[in-house]
């Protein structure tokens, strides 16, 4: 069903609205996933579970810090050529060790995705390629852990820049606590 425009907004602003995002669209540089995207735009996405888990809070801030270092631009919307997306987790710990130096521990994992921006809501074809960080910690909810191991997965990504597919890191330079 078609609805009328509302009065006070002038059929000319729709109508322009609409030519302003078309003509956006037509100019767009085309992403070359084959490339790393220094220099290129980004808008972070997360699921609403993430949010609400408060996930959030812990991983974009270092994620927008560490891409804004590798020269990526934070578009902070649609328009930008990458979506880049985190995600955390945590395996329910295990004991490692022997006797006196017997200590439990946790495999903290935190992964950073690229994927060229082809709108929303996203596509399940898209090709992405993920680095996924690890390190095995005492405290799987360390904020000073997330920071690093968020840094250690976009230097690289940059560094190590495929198309598609996944590389795992393990973060040892990332692990604090007891040793």
């Amino acid at each position: 069903m078609i609805r009328p425009v509302p009065r006070f907004v002038s059929r000319g602003a729709v109508v322009g609205a609409a030519c302003v995002g078309l003509l956006a669209t037509a100019l767009a540089v085309p992403v070359r996933a084959d490339e790393a995207p220094v220099g290129r735009s980004y808008v972070v996405m997360m699921t609403q579970p993430q949010i609400a888990s408060g996930l959030a809070r812990h991983l974009v801030p270092p994620l927008t810090d560490a891409l804004d270092r590798a020269g990526m631009v934070n578009a902070k919307g649609p328009t930008a050529e990458w979506v880049v997306s985190v995600d955390g987790e945590a395996d329910n710990g295990t004991w490692l060790g022997a006797g006196e130096s017997r200590r439990w521990r946790h495999q903290r994992t935190v992964s950073v995705a690229f994927a060229p921006n082809q709108g929303f809501p996203r596509k399940p074809d898209v090709t992405t390629f993920t680095v996924a960080a690890k390190v095995v910690t005492a405290d799987p909810d360390r904020v000073d852990e997330f920071r690093c191991l968020v840094d250690l997965a976009v230097k690289t990504a940059i560094a190590r820049w495929r198309k598609s597919g996944r590389i795992e890191v393990h973060g040892v330079d990332c692990e604090h606590g007891e040793h």
